[in-house]
């Protein structure tokens, strides 16, 4: 057997004696390159071994292979295992390794080995990469996209993906129990199949817009399940990314069904709690004329039951008259209010023959509220035009409408200001125009177009709770006498109210 010195030199002097160009392209290798004798030492090593084992070269060459391994190997073991398999094989063999670093970590090493001789001595020679780093990338790679799929699986809201050409490559559960089709399907398949067909324009352009990078974000569209059955959703969906090119689209879909129904029953509670209060309210306005009425009637009986009335006194006289007649200005009262609240639920209000001065009309209201405009911080600026405007409808519907209307810009106005109330005849002189302005919160856009429906609310204004009744009964009041009421508002500038009623007898005025 040859010498340790022996081997190192031998090799050494072939290198440096016929192979120079060869040794320094070995030195300058970027993966590390070692040559290993049949007794397991060390006689050759290039710079990217002395960097990766971190041990001078001078101290490396002679040295076991086995001392850098992790898992403890002697000598002739490393000859049963490693020398003789690589005999047999008499071609490269890779494997991996585990190997203990400069600083004592562990490292795993990816290498290729491959058994030789010269000048009748037996060699290996071995090229080793560290991929520690790469390992432990692939591993944390593999533990996300196994979290990925356990959050996935288990998610309340459907997940899927799509490739570039629309097709399915991925559904959880929950999009699979949607669309009603196996989350395991081989078979591909369209995603815009499963779109209503009056969506599906849209989300053509949508998913357009994805395969260039965009995202989209609540978008809601109507799915078709495989029996049919059409489904509300809202859907996320944003570009899959392999390096930077978009590879394909990922999808959150929500059903809108739950959320539907509950906003249903909320509005269905809220009508209910409306009308429960518009009813209370009714009943007030109906109960204190007739409990007048009662007691009225009772103080008479009470008074003149036992009354012999072949005499009665001038005073007696003019006393039962009185009550008769408060009485039957109450009757009419309670007659009044019922009748209104009964065009207004029927929606079959009459025009009415009455007239009214609508300057009169809006200092009355005015006048009844001046003491909640004080307490509001509210001022109140008016403009009335020089020529008298007398409108088709009653003084106490135009009461109603225009005190209805202040009741919102009052709870709009949370922290007081300007309201500005006008009125005076449009240009062809054929209607008069009331306008109340105010600086109050204002109106979402979006409740605009509903504002006039019953019971629609906007739940709170300011510190008061907005019942959803005010503007309902204002605008059938206005519509019952052919008038028009419109409604511009801005969330930062307050609310203009604008109404138009036509005038008496349908004539115009001469200005």
């Amino acid at each position: 057997m040859p010498s340790k010195n022996l081997s190192k030199r031998s090799f050494l002097d072939l290198l440096n004696c016929e192979a120079g160009l060869l040794k320094n392209i070995l030195r300058y290798i970027g993966d590390e390159l070692l040559i290993i004798d049949e007794d397991g030492r060390i006689v050759y090593a290039n710079d990217a071994s002395v960097n990766g084992l971190g041990i001078a070269l001078k101290d490396l060459i002679g040295t076991p292979i086995t001392r850098f391994f992790n898992k403890k190997m002697t000598l002739p073991q490393w000859k049963k295992a490693h020398l003789a398999e690589l005999k047999r094989a008499k071609k490269t063999v890779s494997y991996q390794l585990e190997r203990k670093g400069r600083h004592g970590q562990v490292q795993i090493i990816d290498a290729t080995a491959v058994y030789t001789t010269l000048e009748g001595r037996g060699y290996i020679l071995s090229l080793g990469r560290d991929v520690t780093r790469q390992i432990s990338l692939q591993d944390g790679l593999k533990e996300s996209k196994n979290l990925y799929r356990l959050l996935s699986e288990g998610a309340a809201d459907g997940i899927i993906t799509l490739n570039l050409k629309g097709e399915i490559t991925y559904v959880n559960p929950a999009m699979a129990r949607l669309l009603e089709i196996s989350s395991r399907a081989q078979e591909p398949r369209l995603y815009e199949h499963f779109l209503s067909s009056k969506h599906l324009g849209r989300a053509r352009k949508i998913f357009q817009g994805v395969k260039s990078g965009k995202s989209f974000f609540n978008q809601t569209v109507d799915l078709m399940t495989q029996s049919g059955l059409a489904i509300p959703v809202e859907m996320n969906i944003s570009p899959l990314y392999q390096g930077r090119q978009v590879v394909g689209a990922h999808s959150i879909v929500r059903d809108l069904r739950p959320r539907i129904e509950k906003d249903r029953l909320q509005h269905e509670s809220d009508k209910m709690e409306a009308l429960k209060l518009f009813i209370e309210g009714a009943a007030h306005e109906l109960k204190n004329p007739l409990l007048g009425i009662s007691r009225i009637a009772e103080g008479l009986l009470k008074k003149y039951k036992n009354r012999d009335f072949e005499y009665i006194s001038y005073h007696d006289f003019v006393l039962i008259f009185s009550n008769i007649e408060r009485m039957k200005n109450q009757i009419e009262y309670c007659y009044q209010t019922a009748d209104r609240l009964l065009r207004l639920s029927q929606k079959k209000a009459q025009m009415d023959k009455a007239s009214t001065d609508v300057k009169a009309a809006i200092e009355a209201v005015l006048s009844s509220k001046a003491a909640v405009f004080k307490h509001g911080g509210i001022r109140v600026k008016t403009s009335f035009s020089r020529t008298p405007c007398k409108v088709r409808i009653s003084m106490i519907d135009l009461s109603q409408v225009i005190g209805n209307i202040l009741d919102n810009a009052v709870q709009a106005m949370d922290a007081g200001g300007l309201l500005g109330i006008s009125c005076g005849l449009v240009e062809d002189k054929t209607m008069c125009e009331i306008c109340v302005r105010d600086q109050g919160i204002g109106i979402a856009e979006e409740d605009l177009p509903h504002i006039f429906e019953p019971f629609f609310t906007t739940k709170f204004r300011g510190a008061h709770k907005n019942l959803g009744l005010g503007l309902s009964i204002a605008y059938a009041l206005v519509k019952s006498v052919q008038g028009e009421i419109q409604v511009k508002s801005d969330q930062r500038h307050g609310t203009q109210i604008r109404i138009v009623l036509p005038l008496a007898g349908g004539r115009s005025i001469k200005a």
